[in-house]
C-alpha cells in the first residue's frame, strides 16, 4: 500500500491595534488676593454670666457690664443681649413673663435689679443671668479660581499573534489484489474384480 501525503501551510500575519487614550484633568486653585477686598461682619453669643446672688442682706443684683468685666471676658460693645433667670430655658419661657419690677435689661448696660421698687414683705430680686452678642469683622478674601489642565496620553497596543493553519491532504493507493483458484481434478479408479463362486447356497420363501 501507498499513502502519499500532501502539508499544505497557510500563514496569517499578525495585527497590530494602536489605542491612544486621551485623558484631561482640570485642577483649581484657590490664588488669595491681597489686600482685604471685602469685609463681613461676624458674631456669635457669648457664655451665660450670673456673678452676684441676691439674698435679704443683699436684695438687690448687679449684672451690669462694668461689675462683670472683672470675672468674665466680652466685647467692648454688645450688639445684643438676653436676660433670664438661672435655671430657665429664655428660648422656652420669655424673661418679660417672670421679670420683676424694677429689672432693667439694657444692651448698652446690662442687667440690674433695684429691689427697693419690689412690693410685698419679701422684696428680694431674683437671681438672673445674661449673655450677649458680640460682633467683629473680618477680611473675606474672594477666591480666584486658577484651572490648570494636565493632558495624559495612553497608547495601548494590541497585538495578535500569527496563526499557523496546517492542512494535510492524505492520498492513498489502495493496493491491488491478484485472486487465483486453483481447480484440482481427482479421477477416482474403480476395478471390478471377477471372482468365482466358490459355495451355493440354496435359498427359500413362502408367497402369499
Amino acid at each position: 500500500t501507498t499513502a502519499e501525503t500532501t502539508t499544505v501551510y497557510t500563514t496569517t500575519q499578525p495585527t497590530t491595534t494602536e489605542t491612544t487614550t486621551v485623558s484631561t484633568t482640570t485642577l483649581s486653585t484657590t490664588t488669595a488676593t491681597t489686600p482685604c477686598e471685602h469685609v463681613q461682619e461676624m458674631c456669635e453669643w457669648k457664655e451665660w454670666m450670673n456673678k452676684e446672688y441676691p439674698n435679704p442682706n443683699n436684695p438687690n443684683q448687679n449684672e451690669t457690664y462694668a461689675n462683670l468685666r472683672d470675672t468674665y471676658e466680652f466685647c467692648e460693645v454688645p450688639m445684643g443681649i438676653e436676660c433670664s433667670m438661672a435655671g430657665v430655658d429664655s428660648l422656652e419661657i420669655p424673661f418679660e413673663s417672670f421679670a420683676q419690677e424694677g429689672v432693667t435689661c439694657d444692651v448698652n448696660s446690662g442687667l440690674y435689679c433695684d429691689a427697693s421698687q419690689l412690693s410685698g414683705f419679701f422684696a428680694v430680686c431674683y437671681d438672673y443671668e445674661i449673655r450677649v452678642k458680640c460682633c467683629w469683622e473680618e477680611c473675606v478674601t474672594p477666591t480666584v479660581p486658577t484651572t490648570t489642565e494636565i493632558t495624559t496620553i495612553s497608547t495601548t497596543t494590541t497585538t495578535t499573534p500569527t496563526t499557523a493553519e496546517t492542512t494535510t491532504v492524505y492520498t492513498t493507493t489502495q493496493p491491488t489484489t491478484t485472486e487465483t483458484t486453483t481447480v484440482s481434478t481427482t479421477t477416482l479408479s474403480t476395478t471390478t474384480a471377477t471372482t468365482p463362486c466358490e459355495h451355493v447356497q440354496e435359498m427359500c420363501e413362502w408367497k402369499e
